[in-house]
């Protein structure tokens, strides 16, 4: 810890503060990739549809919180943006007859997908409403991969 004297530098206090801003960034990202590996192990061999609700609309995509479980994601929308409409002022998206504005309930899928590289990546596709094109069927669902409560424990008898 520098003297009182030395407080008063500028270049003193310039770099101190750079220093800390700089563990502060990389404290950030450490959280960020740890909350994403704990993600992908928790979502890892399951296949879970859960209520989620729009938070921000995009021209290519919709930002959803999953309540449940506390995380964010976006559903990209790749195949249908020729058929959709963006109204920037009202924040909603239009795509066929099926309106999607910011506090909306949409239905989604999480899953854990790998990439040709190997990578594994956490997967939010939409379930409901349904939009041909954009929407998974919820039938491909496994129900045996879809209980996440751990087992009960047995009562031990005396």
């Amino acid at each position: 810890m520098p003297s009182f004297p030395q407080m008063f530098n500028k270049q003193n206090t310039q770099d101190i503060c750079n220093q800390l801003n700089k563990r502060h960034h990389m404290a950030q990202l450490a959280s960020r990739s740890s909350v994403e590996l704990h993600t992908q192990l928790f979502f890892k061999d399951r296949v879970v549809v859960e209520e989620a609700y729009i938070l921000f609309v995009r021209k290519n995509a919709l930002q959803v919180l999953i309540p449940k479980y506390g995380i964010e994601g976006n559903i990209f929308l790749r195949e249908v943006t020729s058929r959709s409409k963006f109204d920037d002022e009202e924040s909603s998206l239009t795509i066929d007859d099926v309106t999607f504005r910011v506090f909306s309930k949409v239905l989604i899928q999480i899953k854990v997908e790998t990439s040709s590289s190997r990578n594994r990546f956490v997967n939010i596709s939409l379930v409901q409403p349904a939009v041909p094109g954009l929407s998974v069927d919820p039938l491909d669902i496994d129900p045996t991969t879809d209980t996440i409560q751990p087992e009960l424990k047995k009562l031990r008898t005396v």
